[in-house]
């Protein structure tokens, strides 16, 4: 249980409030879902998610970590980490 939510948050400090994360859930039935919020998907319905399987997931999360930073961080994403 304590791995079924894995949250990526640029910020520098614990217990994330109502601030962006990217979450990667594995669901009971082993599905994949990936979100991009602001609330705690505990108790809340993510603003943008999507299922995936195996093959799309690395994708999908690399695009949500990419929103995620272009909305947190001031500078632009090094273009070391754009060409992977």
């Amino acid at each position: 249980m304590s791995m079924s939510h894995v949250i990526f948050s640029t910020l520098d400090h614990h217990g994330l409030r109502e601030e962006p994360r990217v979450t990667l859930q594995v669901m009971k039935d082993w599905k994949i879902r990936i979100s991009l919020t602001r609330n705690n998907i505990w108790f809340n319905e993510p603003t943008q998610f999507a299922f995936v399987n195996e093959s799309d997931s690395f994708e999908t999360l690399r695009r949500y970590l990419w929103h995620l930073w272009e909305e947190t961080m001031p500078e632009a994403i090094p273009e070391s980490l754009r060409s992977k």
